[in-house]
C-alpha cells in the first residue's frame, strides 16, 4: 500500500479507508457509514485540508507521486463528507430522492 505524502502520515489511519479512487465508490461509502464515522473522519481531516490543497497546488498534477494521488482522493472524500456533516447532520441529503434513484455515470478520469 502507498502511504501519504511524509507531512500528512497522522492521516494514514484515515486514508486506509477513506482515500477512495472513484467517485461514486465516495458517494457509496458516505451512504453506508454511521454519522458518527463521517464525523470524525472530517473532524480529523478539516484542520489539514487547506495544508492538503496547498501541497498538490503546488505540484504540477504530471509530476505527482502515488502518495500524492491517495492524498487528493482522501481530500475528495472529505468534500464527500462535508456536506453530511455541516448540512445534513445525516449521511444521505434531506428530502431528497432515494440514492437507488441516481444515475451514476462514470467519469472519464476513472
Amino acid at each position: 500500500m502507498v502511504d501519504l505524502p511524509e507531512q500528512f502520515g497522522e492521516l494514514e489511519g484515515w486514508a486506509r479507508n477513506w482515500a477512495i479512487q472513484s467517485q461514486n465508490e465516495r458517494w457509496r461509502k458516505r451512504l453506508e457509514s454511521d454519522f458518527k464515522d463521517l464525523r470524525e473522519f472530517y473532524d480529523a481531516v478539516l484542520p489539514r485540508v487547506g495544508e492538503i490543497l496547498e501541497y498538490l497546488n503546488k505540484i504540477p498534477a504530471s509530476a505527482w507521486s502515488d502518495a500524492d494521488y491517495r492524498l487528493l482522493h482522501l481530500a475528495l472524500s472529505f468534500a464527500e463528507v462535508a456536506h453530511a456533516v455541516e448540512k445534513y447532520g445525516q449521511p444521505g441529503v434531506i428530502d431528497s430522492f432515494p440514492p437507488s434513484r441516481f444515475l451514476q455515470i462514470k467519469s472519464r478520469f476513472q
